[in-house]
């Protein structure tokens, strides 16, 4: 993103007082007809079969008022390969007076190296170069002071030739206006750029309707190409052509802007203003794509902040920065700081570039500051920023400028601020576009008192630039809003003011002024049930204080024998069953709306449930009297409680223990009775046995 000066080299001889120097362009619409006092120059520029080369013939059409006439061929990248009505004499070519359209037919190297690709190339398919020969010529005529020169340049084969440019290849071609000025934008076959041409044109109108600042072309051609390039542009000082390279022709690139700009001056300068012109076009090809929408403020403050990386450099010696990126970028940060300045006073830098191009004479540093003083207040600027190293420099605030958006509306809500001192509290801020156009840069900014803190920590998706006066968030389309989330700590509450506001590039604004309150802490109580048995739900109920705090969620962690779950709610119960026996604790965090939390904790021991167990109970008595119905008298388990006769004897005839040794004990220790006799079995076998013995006596 360089610009260039076209240089014409212009030969003046005096042959008896009567020779005369002419300048290009005066009859520049001449067709090759040539009138008795015209001097006529066709530049015809073709490829050559060699790379990097392009042929070149010089083609003069000399009126009859001429008497003499000479040409001078400048420069040391050509080679002279043939000449047609001239004479080499001195290092001049002489015409010889015979030959009605002398000629003289050149090779000429248009490549030019820029570090690993190029300023200028021949890259097979297509080629662009500047005017590849400068000419200087001399004449002697009759009436010298009626003589006209036409200098023309055109291509031999497809191609266009423009501003001082010559582009040799296929291409499309389009033309558009804007209010003031015509364009001509020449697309490279070879190249392919992300914008459409509808995009590039739309560019191009905004910022030719926006900038103000004077040094117009009646015409501006743009190039779009693309490798063996370097990858940017490159304009030079006919403010009528400009290259630039497809890649940057993709958002977030500003190369279109930095190109268009250069277009636009149109002055002279001095060694210490020499970095105005890539400064200016640095500074304000990035404000106009920030104000094209095209790029998002971020990038604005991230690529003007490395104006600060030059700490040795001082703008008005060249020599200081000469090699370095300085000129363009500290010379961005320095000119946006300066616009910033002169707008806190009525001014605008623009207001001040205007006027460099409407000066005739060269722009010294004193020329510059007068200029700037005409504009706003920089007392002190030059000899601070400019002539000694500049101090850290602040890139301005979205709010500084002027944007064009002012279709746009912002509409700023904030949630109560419920506060209490010493606590961090969180309180929401709404920011939505209800206008019709983009909001370009929105930015919050929040004004309190130094003991009250206030922290922006959730930007709702968007990118976000933290500035002296808030924070600067993406573009916010037409409909659509950013819900922010900020925290406010305040060492104090009673009476405390703190004032939100929303404000955008093109200075549409909202605000909204609130009071701090004090906040009731966020109390919480967990009840439990008393006697939880396994299997049976259990209800676990938080209470909080105050009674209308607004609660966004309950979150309930369970954790027993069998592991841990956690359970979020929007209401204040949460239910669970539990599987085994123990010991459970349950802890609950609540979050109020408006950011306060709390917690509760609790424990409940969970008992088995007795229902659940067999064998036990009225469940005997019923198996005893089922007993007395059997017809065997046996017992499939060995259990002979219930077959007795009704006399209390035996049914069977051998001893009543024969069937209990089968049940004895384990550990032998057999004591005569099976697991189904009690006492009083015992004590009525006994008896038994004597009634027995008494009748057989």
């Amino acid at each position: 993103m360089r610009s260039r000066t076209l240089q014409v080299v212009i030969l003046g001889l005096a042959v008896a007082g009567l020779l005369t120097a002419g300048v290009g362009g005066v009859a520049a619409s001449h067709g090759e007809d040539v009138g008795d006092r015209e001097i006529v120059e066709v530049q015809s520029v073709s490829n050559a079969p060699e790379q990097g080369i392009v042929a070149v013939e010089l083609r003069y059409h000399i009126g009859d008022d001429v008497a003499e006439f000479e040409t001078n061929i400048g420069g040391e990248r050509y080679e002279v390969v043939g000449i047609d009505g001239f004479d080499r004499v001195d290092g001049a070519y002489e015409w010889d007076e015979q030959t009605s359209t002398p000629t003289v037919r050149l090779r000429v190297a248009i490549n030019e190296q820029a570090g690993d690709a190029y300023d200028y190339v021949d890259a097979g398919e297509w080629a662009i170069t500047d005017k590849p020969v400068r000419t200087g010529l001399g004449w002697r005529a009759y009436e010298p002071e009626t003589i006209e020169i036409d200098k023309r340049t055109t291509v031999d084969g497809p191609g266009v030739v423009a501003g001082g440019m010559v582009y040799l290849g296929e291409y499309e071609d389009y033309e558009f206006s804007s209010e003031s000025e015509q364009f001509r934008l020449v697309v490279s076959d070879a190249a392919n750029p992300e914008w459409t041409v509808e995009e590039i044109q739309q560019r191009l109108v905004t910022a030719s309707n926006q900038f103000d600042g004077g040094g117009r072309s009646q015409r501006l051609t743009l190039f779009v190409l693309t490798d063996p390039l370097r990858r940017g542009g490159l304009a030079i000082s006919t403010n009528a052509a400009a290259w630039v390279h497809e890649a940057g022709l993709e958002s977030p690139q500003t190369t279109l802007f930095h190109e268009y700009i250069h277009s636009r001056q149109d002055y002279k300068r001095t060694d210490a203003t020499e970095w105005t012109i890539e400064g200016s076009a640095d500074y304000f090809g990035k404000l106009l794509a920030l104000k094209d929408g095209t790029i998002q403020y971020h990038r604005f403050h991230r690529l003007l902040e490395r104006g600060n990386d030059y700490d040795d450099v001082i703008l008005a010696d060249r020599a200081s920065w000469r090699g370095t990126f300085a000129n363009y970028e500290l010379g961005a940060l320095t000119l946006a700081t300066m616009d910033e300045r002169l707008r806190n006073s009525g001014g605008r830098y623009v207001d001040v570039f205007r006027a460099k191009n409407a000066a005739d004479n060269e722009i010294s540093d004193s020329d510059f500051e007068a200029l700037a003083a005409q504009a706003g207040n920089v007392d002190g600027f030059f000899d601070e920023y400019i002539r000694s190293t500049p101090p850290t420099i602040s890139v301005p605030e979205p709010t500084v400028y002027d944007g064009p958006n002012t279709g746009a509306a912002l509409d700023l809500q904030v949630s109560e601020l419920d506060v209490q001192a010493g606590r961090t509290e969180r309180v929401t801020a709404t920011i939505a576009n209800t206008g019709t156009e983009q909001s370009l840069a929105p930015q919050l900014s929040v004004a309190s008192s130094d003991v009250v803190d206030v922290s922006l920590i959730d930007s709702d998706g968007s990118g976000v630039t933290e500035t002296e006066s808030g924070w600067v968030f993406d573009h916010l389309s037409a409909g659509e809003q950013y819900e922010l989330t900020l925290t406010i700590d305040a060492e104090s509450v009673d009476g405390e003011q703190v004032e939100f506001t929303a404000a955008d590039l093109s200075n549409n604004r909202d605000a909204v002024s609130a009071t701090l309150d004090s906040a009731e802490p966020l109390g919480a109580t967990l009840s439990l049930p008393t006697e939880p048995t396994v299997g049976t739900a259990v209800n676990a109920t938080v209470a909080t204080t105050p009674e209308d705090a607004d609660v966004k969620q309950y979150e309930f962690i369970i954790s027993g024998p069998s592991g841990e779950q956690t359970l979020a709610t929007a209401t204040p119960t949460a239910t669970f069953t539990p599987e085994t026996a123990g010991t459970y604790t349950l802890s609950v965090a609540v979050t109020a709306a408006d950011g306060r939390t709390t917690s509760a904790e609790g424990s409940l021991d969970v008992l088995e449930n007795e229902t659940t167990e067999s064998g036990t109970g009225d469940d005997t008595a019923d198996d005893t009297d089922n007993t007395s119905d059997d017809t065997d008298g046996t017992d499939d388990t060995g259990d002979n409680t219930g077959d007795r006769t009704s006399d209390g004897t035996s049914a069977d005839d051998g001893p009543a223990e024969t069937d209990a040794t089968e049940d004895s004990p384990e550990d032998g220790s057999a004591d005569g009775f099976g697991d189904g006799f009690g006492p009083a079995v015992v004590v009525s076998g006994l008896l038994g046995v004597a009634l027995l013995a008494r009748y057989r006596n």
